[in-house]
């Protein structure tokens, strides 16, 4: 099955590493599914294995990693085609599905480009910086029925798995109150100029505090009705103009409250690049999870504080494989998100990078925002 890299400006390397197993036939969902390298088909009816079939860079600040991905045996093994830009790799490679890793104010036009061709999509987050184009983003993916997944990867952690298996079996009943908190080390040499590019960056609520807003939604199964948000900029030097802290404050469609903080404030002497925390309040519990620390508390009424058994979970983007390739050993896969389900956390996060930008509480434009 071929699979096309657009840029080297996000979370690529991980599904890279995917790949790289995939070929090398040492993939856990392959011994999972019950299939063997030959009898794999995707989208478009080539056989075998995912492989890394054609790349494309979009930004000169991506020299370097894309140099990075020529030594990369998922690069070495799959005898990679590289493109001088991604309008030509999506005319000419003849792909299954493509991995959208451009800047992010660029993302939504190669996400547009490859649903228009029906590839499939599984694309850095946020899917657009835009409200315009994220309309334009779900409008497309309806008409063509072309699979379209966002890098929400925190799904996959198993303490958010194991959260949303809770909450969905009524561990503390109904939802009524979520805290998240997503805490990252700024490392500005290490990030290219163009995040001081508002245009490009697209603010840093649909890239950092997205992850929360995702897994809020995920977790509790709830939609967003409003939002209010406020952030400040204390950067330094090159990365001035980013924001560096800041708040979201959520009211749900269906009742309740959640809030959700984000920084670029964790110093450098931290052991971890991030910290990552929720708290889910409901009538009858609260579960509070700590990513970093791989930890889950369960604190029922009547039944004092459980840490219950994590659930094993499967990377998205191995799901993501699976679907495409149509079947396993226990029927057809299904995508890991709805298109929908996508677009809605994307939707919100850029509501919320609106509230904050006018200083204002906003009503979210509803549309058919359904976790799955």
């Amino acid at each position: 099955m071929r699979i096309g890299l657009i840029g080297a400006s996000g979370h690529y390397a991980a599904v890279l590493k995917i790949l790289a197993e995939e070929m090398q036939g040492s993939g856990s969902n392959q011994s999972e599914a019950g299939r063997s390298p030959a009898g794999r088909s995707g989208r478009r009816g080539h056989s075998g294995p995912a492989y890394l079939a054609a790349i494309a860079m979009t930004h000169e600040t991506e020299k370097a990693k894309i140099e990075s991905v020529r030594r990369h045996p998922a690069y070495l093994k799959g005898k990679t085609v590289e493109y001088d830009s991604a309008q030509t790799m999506l005319a000419q490679a003849d792909l299954d599905a493509v991995i959208v890793n451009p800047p992010y104010g660029w993302t939504a036009s190669y996400i547009l480009q490859a649903l228009e061709r029906g590839i499939a999509v599984y694309s850095e987050k946020p899917l657009a910086t835009k409200l315009a184009d994220l309309e334009l983003i779900q409008k497309k993916a309806h008409q063509t029925a072309t699979p379209l997944v966002a890098m929400f990867e925190l799904r996959a952690h198993p303490v958010t798995a194991t959260a949303a298996r809770l909450v969905a079996e009524g561990a503390i009943g109904r939802p009524v109150l979520a805290f998240g908190q997503k805490s990252y080390k700024l490392n500005p040499d290490g990030r290219p100029i163009w995040y001081a590019d508002r245009e490009l960056f697209g603010g840093t609520i649909p890239w950092v505090a997205i992850h929360a807003i995702d897994w809020t939604r995920f977790i509790t199964g709830l939609e967003f009705a409003q939002v209010y948000a406020s952030e400040i900029s204390v950067a330094a030097g090159r990365l001035a103009p980013i924001a560096t802290a800041g708040a979201i404050h959520f009211t749900f469609r269906q009742g309740g409250t959640a809030a959700i903080t984000f920084d670029y404030l964790r110093p450098a002497e931290a052991e971890t690049h991030g910290d990552d925390r929720f708290r889910i309040a409901g009538t009858e519990g609260v579960l509070e999870g700590s990513l970093p620390r791989n930890e889950l508390l369960l604190i029922r009424r009547g039944q004092g504080t459980i840490q219950p058994p994590l659930d094993e979970t499967k990377p998205l983007f191995r799901r993501f494989l699976d679907a495409l390739y149509g079947k396993t050993l226990h029927g057809k896969a299904e995508m890991p998100m709805t298109a929908d389900d996508a677009i809605a956390s994307t939707r919100a996060a850029l509501w919320a990078q609106k509230a904050a930008d006018e200083g204002s509480l906003l009503d979210i434009a509803e549309g058919k925002d359904v976790v799955g």
